[in-house]
This record gives structure tokens, sequence and C-alpha cells, in this order.
């Protein structure tokens, strides 16, 4: 870990089964990412890992917790606290939520395409007209028109109503 080097860090992982029993590892901090192996699991074993970091006899709390499972025969783990350089190009890995919230956006706006062309079909086909851009942009100002035209009746509607006169 860079900048770790000057002040002799050291980094701490600890694997530990459902019986507080496990293994751990230590590495001391270089300008690379740090990578410790956790040798002596027992394959298809439910290990719990945290990380500490360490100068001198004073650490830090230690990381949130990670579960892991072993499978078949192997017996190591490779324990590595998540790199500081944002360089390096490491993948980003999206989380089942993020991609079904993805997927949620893309189907609602093809949704909504879809709803604006049956939409804009049925118009045309009601006028009987052929479409074109020309026809388009008569459509869309039809549509601004008509309001403006049901704005204005409204208002000489108002504007026809004898006053009603108040008896004293």
């Amino acid at each position: 870990m860079q900048g770790g080097v000057a002040f002799g860090v050291h980094f701490i992982a600890k694997a530990t089964d459902g019986n507080g029993e496990g293994s751990d590892c230590s590495v001391k901090s270089t300008n690379q990412d740090a990578v410790c192996l956790i040798e002596g699991l027992q394959f298809s074993t439910v290990y719990t890992i945290t990380a500490v970091a360490c100068i001198d006899a004073k650490c830090t709390v230690e990381s949130p917790t990670q579960t892991n499972v072993t499978l078949g025969e192997e017996t190591t783990t490779e324990a590595a606290l998540p790199p500081t350089d944002d360089n390096n190009n490491t993948p980003t890995v999206l989380s089942g939520g993020a991609i079904a919230g993805i997927v949620a956006g893309v189907a609602a706006g093809v949704f909504l395409i879809v709803i604006a062309l049956i939409f804009i079909c049925n118009k045309i086909k009601r006028d009987g007209k052929m479409f074109t851009a020309s026809y388009l942009h008569t459509f869309l100002l039809s549509e601004e028109e008509e309001e403006d035209e049901e704005e204005d009746e409204d208002e000489d509607e108002k504007e026809d109503e004898e006053p009603v006169p108040i008896a004293a």
C-alpha cells in the first residue's frame, strides 16, 4: 500500500471458522497491493475473514467481516486488502441490485417509446394521412392549438355571463 512503507505498516488477515479456530497471515506494506495467503484451512468450511493494519504494537479496528467458503481440496485462501490507488485498473463488480436497477431502467425506457409510437400511429391511422416529417410537425402543433382553443373558449364563456345583481 503506497505510503504505508514509510510507516512500516503490517497487515494482518485472520480466518476463523464457526468454532473460533482458524489461521492468519501478515504481510509488510510495499508500494504494491498488500496480499497474504492464509494457509491450513479446511475445505468446504465457512470462514469469517477480518483484517487489521498495525504500526508497531498499535493496530486499527478490525475491518468489516467477510464470509467465505473454501471449496474442494483447496487449503489456501488469498486475503487481499482493497488497493488505495485509483489508477490501478481494478475491475468494478456490480451487485445484483445495481444490475436489476439498470435492467429496469432500460425496460421502462423501451416501454415508454413503444407507447409513444402506438399513440402516434393510432392518431395517424384515424386521420388517414401519410406519415411524414411535415405531418408529424403539424400533428404536434395541432395538439397545442387544440389546448389553446379550449382555454380561449373557457375565457369567452366567463365573459358572456351576466353579472347577478345583489339585493341590498
